[in-house]
């Protein structure tokens, strides 16, 4: 039977049945077809637009894969929006009362504030939620909290539907792995500071290589 005779759907229910490891490419490919290649393209936004989609009581909560840290890029755009030094804990055992005192201070400050590996305080996860509730505390209006957690099946679920949620994956693809370095690591300072002729090519020309690496 041909494919086109079966359809596409079908095509991914027997993929998954007799073939289990490629159901992913499948879908991937299904998804291509029936809604368009925006669907699959990776997408990779700026951290200065995921900014400016945030709020004061509203975490950015970024769900980590194996090897990524977008420390270093909230710490960049802390120092463009003058927020720097950016106040960062690691949570861990003993680091609840670390991180709330740290939060109460950039509460009345403006500051803002990094929460790193949160899937090792679940407990200070849960009193989040309670203590971002509107009118608990007075917070200044240009407070932003950072979240980064590896994904965790016992994360507080009011919380995940609460933060602004972005995924920190590495780029798939020669394109989107040159728009990523343009977006967060290239800026245009970063171009100008330099006026050789061959400056902006050899950039280019690294951050390509790399992208291939």
């Amino acid at each position: 039977m041909a494919e086109k005779e079966i359809g596409s759907l079908l095509q991914i229910c027997l993929t998954r049945s007799l073939r289990e490891d490629r159901t992913l490419v499948s879908c991937s490919s299904f998804i291509l077809q029936v809604l368009g290649k925006e669907f699959t393209s990776p997408i990779s936004y700026p951290i200065d637009k995921i900014w400016e989609s945030s709020s004061t009581l509203e975490p950015i909560l970024f769900l980590l894969s194996p090897g990524s840290d977008p420390t270093s890029t909230v710490e960049e755009l802390a120092k463009k929006k003058k927020k720097y030094p950016l106040k960062a804990v690691s949570m861990g055992e003993g680091q609840d009362v670390k991180a709330f005192a740290v939060m109460q201070e950039n509460f009345v400050t403006g500051g803002w504030v990094v929460l790193q590996n949160c899937h090792l305080g679940l407990k200070f996860m849960e009193q989040l939620l309670s203590i971002l509730e509107p009118g608990n505390y007075q917070i200044h209006d240009e407070f932003r909290l950072w979240i980064t957690t590896e994904p965790h099946r016992l994360f507080p679920l009011g919380l995940l539907q609460t933060s602004l949620k972005v995924t920190n994956e590495p780029p798939k693809g020669l394109k989107a792995g040159l728009f990523k370095t343009f977006t967060t690591i290239i800026t245009q300072d970063f171009l100008d500071k330099i006026e050789h002729p061959s400056w902006r090519a050899l950039t280019f020309t690294i951050c390509f290589m790399h992208s291939i690496v």
